[in-house]
């Protein structure tokens, strides 16, 4: 019977038994056209399919299957797909030779899902509930699940699509042919790749103590699979990282480099232990996995002696910089700045203050300094900015603001105001705590600086005090994850960095108990750490869209008026379409792709998000 199929032409069969090989090549191409009488009955005979292994380790899922699917192979891995309406109807040799038709059927999809040259997930999630909607995936030192080297399609009629559902999948890979059903969708996307916006940056996260400290509790293979996970081409394809200047909240104790009071030349700046131990040593590894990683750099505080409250947090009635100190203070950046080049880490970009917002409000409870914008406009013109250019470091960049949206505007057309300013200053940090006004106010900035940058610098889950802060598996966590990158990159966006790589079951270390949840928590104890909902949200977005993608127009028409459906699109250096989608609805939501002349319907489960990727129209 192989000798028969190997010279196939395209065939329509109405299929009804069904048989999986996995090692058949015999399919020169084959056109599998499933009606919908037959779907429903086949789809009944597959349920099992979702745990079936196939080599490359794939796992067919339900959506594979769709009605009036058009499915083209050629064996040696290469996809051609000859969509046409010629077939050759065999029904009556399925009366005869039933076997034949299931070993027809079975061995062309096991080439279509297995020849394809995606690679996928290299280790499924070791999925485990706790209190919350969602699942955890478990990982140890000896198993953790990975998405692997997920390629982009080569073949313009071929769609690659990585989904993650709050119920089932996560980072879940698939391949179909674009087609479109008889469905009316409930909501229309369209692409428009000739409708450009501003380049992407990158994403990543952040190196505080924490992170380090976290990390070190596990065995090395554990921590060097969390890092291949973040950085490298198997992972998550990180290509950013923030780290403090000294001592944040998410340190094991308060401290800056020069704590001997009234150090009027610096001499006693140093690098801390924490450096050496909790930051370096990973901020290296991430260099060596992650090609081109941009590390930029912040200050939470000055030592105690510089600032006028005498602490390094706000006790006393607020933190700010004592003016007499700017110059000075300019030279602690500088002898930073050195001080990592030493150990082979060359920094990036730095911002002026973490929050300068917050280290104005009085009793602060962590490491703070407060500024108002014209302080920092001072600084960064008279002290930060010449001082690095005078000692060769004049091409690092400055970044602005590093606070909270709702503030944005006020800050930076103050800070701006001075034309000199132009000359210093490359881009606009922002985190995302305390959202207050909608992400518009960011086209606003655009617009009247649209040479700089706009960089989401830190986020994080549970930070509130009222709230619990460590969520195991709580879906709402990766949605916001997700739905903020979406509205963020809408709004100019070049960048998106999450807080802590790893915090432990508090959400620590964190000296001042200022705990909050992370993509990846850490039960030392157990030998094991548990990867959120937030970890693979990330993912959707780092891995798959790469430095220098343009983001490109998109537009949803919405069917019912009433969906909670958001997206994004990209179109990669390599020429492919990269897009973004996340359903926050508690319903399926059947959608239909047109980007040029190209059209693809899906249906999206509740609660979902999804990346699809193909070669861009001609």
């Amino acid at each position: 019977m192989l000798g028969m199929l190997r010279n196939a032409a395209c065939y329509c069969l109405d299929v009804t038994a069904w048989m999986l090989l996995r090692d058949v090549t015999a399919c020169e191409v084959v056109r599998v056209c499933l009606s919908q009488s037959t779907t429903a009955g086949l789809l009944g005979n597959v349920l099992h399919l979702p745990e079936r292994r196939i080599d490359p380790p794939l796992v067919l899922s339900h959506n594979a299957i769709r009605d009036w699917l058009n499915i083209c192979f050629v064996r040696q891995g290469r996809v051609r797909c000859q969509l046409g309406s010629s077939t050759v109807a065999l029904h009556n040799m399925a009366a005869t030779s039933g076997l034949l038709f299931a070993l027809l059927v079975s061995a062309c999809l096991t080439l279509y899902f297995g020849s394809y040259d995606v690679k996928g997930q290299e280790e499924q999630c070791d999925a485990r509930y706790y209190d919350y909607d969602s699942f955890v995936c478990v990982c140890t030192e000896e198993r953790c699940d990975s998405p692997g080297e997920i390629l982009p399609p080569q073949d313009p009629e071929v769609l690659l699509s990585v989904l993650t559902t709050r119920d089932e999948h996560r980072f879940h890979v698939d391949t179909a042919p674009f087609h479109m059903s008889r469905q009316n969708p409930n909501a229309i996307i369209r692409i428009n790749k000739s409708q450009t916006f501003q380049r992407i940056l990158g994403f990543g996260a952040h190196f505080p103590d924490a992170t380090g400290f976290n990390l070190l509790s596990l065995g090395e293979p554990a921590q060097r699979a969390i890092m291949e996970g973040y950085f490298s081409e198997r992972g998550w394809k990180y290509n950013l990282a923030r780290v403090p200047m000294a001592g944040v909240d998410s340190s094991v104790r308060p401290y800056t480099y020069d704590d001997v009071d009234n150090d009027a030349t610096l001499e006693h700046f140093a690098l801390a232990p924490e450096d050496y131990n909790y930051k370096l040593p990973f901020i290296k590894e991430a260099k060596e996995l992650s090609e081109g990683l941009l590390v930029m750099a912040s200050p939470w505080s000055a030592p105690a002696w510089m600032k006028t409250n005498g602490a390094i947090n706000g006790t006393n009635g607020g933190a700010a910089l004592k003016p007499e100190h700017y110059g000075l203070w300019a030279q602690y950046y500088l002898k930073f700045l050195q001080a990592y080049e030493a150990e082979g880490v060359q920094v990036w970009g730095l911002t002026p203050q973490n929050e300068p917002i917050f280290g104005s409000l009085p009793d602060f409870p962590f490491n703070c300094m407060g500024w108002t914008p014209e302080q920092q406009q001072e600084f960064v013109r008279d002290h930060l900015g010449p001082t690095l250019r005078d000692a060769g470091y004049g091409n690092i960049l400055i970044f602005i603001f590093d606070d909270q949206r709702y503030y944005i505007e006020e800050f930076v057309t103050i800070v701006m105001a001075d034309e000199a300013m132009s000359e210093w200053v490359s881009g606009v940090a922002m985190h995302w705590y305390m959202n207050f006004i909608p992400p518009d106010v960011q086209d606003t900035i655009h617009e009247m600086y649209p040479n700089l940058m706009l960089l989401m610098s830190e986020a994080s889950n549970g930070v509130n005090p009222w709230e619990h802060h460590i969520f195991l598996g709580f879906w709402e966590h990766g949605e916001k994850y997700a739905l903020d990158i979406i509205q963020n990159l809408n709004h100019w966006m070049v960048g998106w960095l999450d807080w802590n790589l790893a915090v432990d079951l508090l959400g620590g270390p964190n000296w001042a108990e200022f705990y909050a949840d992370g993509p990846i928590i850490v039960n030392a104890t157990a030998g094991e750490y548990y990867k959120n909902p937030s970890y693979y949200a990330m993912g959707h977005f780092s891995k798959f869209i790469p430095r220098d993608s343009l983001r490109v127009g998109i537009e949803v028409e919405d069917g019912t008026g009433s969906l909670l459906l958001d997206g994004t699109a990209v179109l990669t250096p390599e020429g492919h379409i990269v897009v973004v989608l996340l359903n926050r609805n508690e319903t399926e939501v059947a959608i239909r792709l047109e980007e040029g002349g190209l059209a693809f319907d899906t249906r999206l489960p509740p609660k979902s998000m999804a990346t699809l990727v193909w070669v861009a129209s001609e």
